[in-house]
């Protein structure tokens, strides 16, 4: 029986193999996901870090944000100010969500079911407003009703005043005497207070009155 030697195989086995082990090996890492680049909103970040700071306890973290992209939303739909919305919310409510009054007005910005009501007849919110809490939703109207009030008298203070004591009493004060009287108007001034207050704490980047806005985002009942 006649056997082949098998040392010359080996020698080019391992050969080849010390040949392979001196090159150098470069290793091409797995190309890392697409993550989709979301824009930071700075005026939503702003809102959002004022609420933590100011009502840790009786608005939780993703509540914090809904309200915060409301609140912004809806002001610039309107042309306000978005920290005159939450002046508006300190006098009214205290920035508690749950809070109800002694006439049954509810939410942030205290209204009763009646004005929210009549409010969604003129007001159609957008379609994510649906996967929103309700108080969410109200504060949207909300926003848009004290919009109606400022278009309809004019002024920050007569508007503040009908959001207080009703737009039909600030009207009939109107017809009879030329003024509104000064129990509404104290209200209007608590709010305007706050808001000065708010806007040398927080800055002064957004518009103040609906006249400051742009046109398009004052919109015609």
């Amino acid at each position: 029986m006649k056997v082949r030697a098998r040392w010359p195989l080996r020698a080019i086995g391992l050969l080849a193999f010390g040949t392979a082990a001196a090159m150098p090996w470069s290793i091409t890492p797995s190309p890392k996901p697409v993550v989709p680049h979301v824009a930071v909103d700075p005026e939503i970040e702003r809102v959002a870090r004022y609420l933590e700071w100011r009502a840790p306890v009786s608005i939780d973290p993703l509540l914090r944000r809904q309200v915060a992209t409301a609140v912004v939303e809806e002001a610039r739909r309107a042309g306000f100010d978005s920290l005159f919305i939450l002046a508006v919310m300190e006098v009214e409510s205290d920035f508690l969500p749950d809070a109800v009054s002694n006439a049954n007005a509810r939410g942030l910005l205290q209204l009763r079911a009646v004005t929210l009501k009549e409010i969604a007849r003129h007001e159609e919110l957008p379609e994510k407003a649906a996967f929103e809490p309700e108080s969410v939703a109200n504060l949207r109207f909300g926003i848009r009703y004290l919009a109606m009030m400022e278009r309809r008298f004019r002024t920050r203070e007569r508007a503040l005043a009908a959001w207080n004591a009703g737009p039909g009493a600030v009207e009939k004060a109107l017809s009879e005497t030329g003024e509104v009287p000064e129990r509404w108007l104290a209200f209007a001034r608590k709010v305007n207070r706050e808001h000065r207050r708010l806007r040398t704490r927080l800055g002064t980047e957004a518009p103040t009155t609906m006249a400051q806005a742009p046109r398009a985002a004052i919109r015609a009942e």
